[in-house]
């Protein structure tokens, strides 16, 4: 399921945030930039793109600064225009583009690929502990945990957390 919603409403943002998605290698980033390509959004030039992990991305698009990323990264410097969009939906995950006079929100839902839940299913009888490490928030990371099948799942996690954590279980053993 993908949704956009722009405040205000331009498609404009649609196509600042595909060039930077085209950009990034960031899953979520892959995903924006083949939806983009599926709904024919012309093509506009990104340049000067940086990773902020666990956040997004910056970058320049037609000569202008441009983010792409989490609710967080977005409103880190304008906190009061954060209570004028409408809350994080739970069960979903959402990506932010913001840019000169412009702000845009996609709205995501992951899908399981029909082989993930057999294939836990078959670690589990084997006695594999199954952890699930994930930038996403709570509730969407729960519901596809879930449905998966995974044994735990980790949210919120910056790619700093990631490392720890896989740093922990090898330590474990």
């Amino acid at each position: 399921h993908r949704d956009l919603h722009s405040f205000p409403t331009r498609r404009s943002s649609d196509l600042e945030a595909a060039a930077l998605a085209r950009l990034s290698t960031h899953p979520v980033s892959r995903a924006l930039a083949r939806e983009a390509a599926a709904r024919g959004l012309g093509e506009r030039t990104a340049t000067e793109l940086t990773n902020l992990p666990g956040a997004g991305v910056r970058g320049r698009v037609d000569g202008r600064e441009t983010f792409l990323g989490n609710r967080r990264l977005i409103f880190q410097d304008h906190p009061d225009r954060a209570d004028a969009v409408p809350p994080p939906v739970d069960s979903m995950s959402e990506v932010w583009v913001r840019g000169d006079g412009l702000l845009g929100q996609f709205i995501l839902q992951d899908s399981l690929r029909p082989e993930a839940r057999p294939m836990l299913a078959s670690l589990h009888a084997d006695g594999v502990r199954t952890v699930m490490l994930t930038g996403d928030r709570a509730s969407a990371a729960h519901l596809i945990g879930e449905a998966s099948g995974v044994g735990e799942v980790r949210s919120g996690l910056k790619p700093e957390d990631k490392v720890a954590a896989i740093e922990g279980f090898k330590q474990e053993g």
